[in-house]
Parts: C-alpha cells; structure tokens; sequence
C-alpha cells in the first residue's frame, strides 16, 4: 500500500464518479402540493381546547374535549368522545404538540417526565397486544390451523374437537 493514502484512494476508486443529476425546474405558475393532507374540520376546535389543558393535572377526557368544543350537541357522550379520540388518532402526525393520555383524560405534555409516562404505557400496551397475538396464534397452531403470516390462516387439517375435550387432553 502507498505511502499516501489519499492518492490511492484516488487511484482505486471504490465506485464510479457520479453524473451531475439535472434537478426539475418547477414553473412559478404551477402551485405547490402540500405534503399535510387536509385535517378534519373538527381538529382545530379540538386542538383549541387541548392547547387549555397543559400537563397531567389538567387531563380532559374526550366526551369533555367535544362537550367544550360544541361538538355532535345531538350525539351521546360516549360516541362524541368515540369521535375526538378517532380524530386525534388519524390526526397525530400533524399534532403541533405531543399528546399524551391515560385513565384521567387527554393532555398536551408539559415535563420529560409525563413524555416517559406516555411513552411507557405506550409501550407496555402494545407488548400486551402482541403477546396476545402470539398466544391467539399458538392456539390456531393447536387447533390444527397453520399460520401463513400477514393475518392470513390456511384451513383446518384436523377433525374439529369440541372443547371441552380438547381441554382435558
């Protein structure tokens, strides 16, 4: 190997040098797209009254964030609050602020502290999900189904067992 590490690198180039690449020209008479989708014309009453609920003290349960935001008058307190957790679902990339949520309600996050909160119930609901899912799936295997992946399930290949039986084997 040359002294000089740079010039062989030069003399052994890894790769072929690179084409300039001709970037478009984009016409000033043709509008940008914007990348953020249009949001549902409730979220703005319901980041309004989000913006009022700072840290978990002030946590405002979803049938209360519709009720303050008028929305849905006619509809019960249960699908209103169905509908804004919906909303702040499909909505979440697009949030200005983090916004966490627990048994008490809804709230914009205000210290690290409540960030890790959320973020560890999060997490330990989704591991709850997913060992369900594999405990669903032995119990397929069990019964005889076989798991092609991506929810798809071939049928079953043995005699169906009533279950009762099936439990005391």
């Amino acid at each position: 190997m040359p002294e000089d590490l740079f010039t062989w690198a030069e003399q052994h180039p890894c790769q072929a040098p690179a084409a300039p690449v001709q970037q478009p020209r984009i016409s000033p008479s043709v509008p940008s797209v914007s990348s953020v989708p249009a949001l549902p014309s409730e979220f703005s009453a319901i980041w309004a009254v989000l913006e009022l609920h700072r840290g978990a003290d002030f946590a405002i349960t979803a049938p209360e964030i519709a009720l303050t935001a008028g929305l849905w008058p006619e509809m019960s307190p249960a699908n209103c609050g169905t509908k804004v957790r919906k909303i702040l679902e499909i909505t979440q990339d697009y949030w200005p602020w983090p916004v966490c949520g627990d048994s008490d309600g809804f709230y914009l996050a205000a210290t690290a502290e409540e960030m890790a909160h959320y973020s560890a119930n999060l997490r330990s609901r989704a591991m709850g999900i997913l060992r369900r899912f594999a405990s669903h799936r032995r119990a397929g295997r069990r019964a005889g189904f076989e798991y092609l992946g991506h929810g798809r399930w071939a049928a079953n290949t043995k005699e169906v067992m009533p279950i009762a039986r099936a439990c005391n084997q």
